[in-house]
């Protein structure tokens, strides 16, 4: 693991072959686990489980990134592997770049969703201008990210400029080909920038009645990197 620096390009590192999970914080449930098997790079991974009819928070198994937090009108790379068993379940945000909400804002989702559903991956972006968020004032973007491809590891490159204007930038690869290339508004008008979080987080488990054919989640992690402008898509690929 890697912490940020002064003069580092790469702001944080971690293929968890610390065996540990310093530099992220539990959300939900703290029920995350360094595995052996399966890894995309080094000798470990990590794995994150939901259970919605067992797990003391029915709804979210994540790990939110310490630091760094991420400033508005600044450039970052972000690197991370994933992947989904076979036999896991799908229909649940897989990773999230969460915004810090200004006292008074009403609504609004996050500002960059990777969302694994049947169909596939999909990337939301969402933004507003507006100082103060309520549910009719935010913008909104929809990306296809193509098949989950369950069982192997899927790489991914996010490339964000942060800004709620014209200015916004956001591009995004898997498995090395560019599939987002977004000129435009990315974020909220806050006053702190958003945060990183990776998981399984599926609001509509709030509730633990009327159980599904599948009511468990599995997904691993690896590869993570975090990157300032000068990191580059070769400082955080997997």
């Amino acid at each position: 693991m890697l912490a940020s620096s002064a003069n580092a390009a790469v702001l944080y590192s971690d293929n968890f072959d610390a065996q540990s999970f310093s530099g992220w914080r539990p959300s939900g449930n703290s029920t995350a686990k360094i595995v052996n098997s399966p890894i995309r790079g080094g000798n470990y991974a990590a794995e994150l489980k939901l259970d919605r009819l067992n797990d003391k928070v029915s709804y979210r198994t994540e790990l939110t990134l310490q630091n760094p937090k991420f400033d508005i009108g600044k450039e970052y790379w972000i690197g991370f592997s994933n992947q989904i068993p076979t036999s896991g379940g799908d229909g649940f945000f897989a990773f999230q770049i969460h915004k810090r909400p200004d006292a008074g804002d009403q609504g609004g989702q996050q500002p960059i969703l990777l969302r694994a559903n049947s169909s596939g991956y999909r990337i939301d972006v969402n933004y507003d201008a507006n100082a103060t968020t309520t549910a009719s004032t935010q913008g909104s973007k929809i990306f296809s990210a193509g098949s989950l491809s369950k069982g192997q590891w899927t790489d991914w490159v996010i490339h964000v400029d942060f800004s709620f204007g014209s200015d916004g930038l956001l591009e995004i690869w898997k498995n090395g080909s560019m599939i987002v290339n977004y000129h435009g508004p990315n974020c909220y008008n806050d006053a702190l920038g958003p945060y990183m979080k990776v998981g399984i987080y599926i609001p509509g488990w709030r509730s633990r009645s009327g159980a599904t054919a599948s009511d468990q989640r599995t997904i691993y992690y690896d590869e993570v990197t975090v990157g300032d402008a000068a990191a580059g898509y070769s400082g955080v690929a997997p």
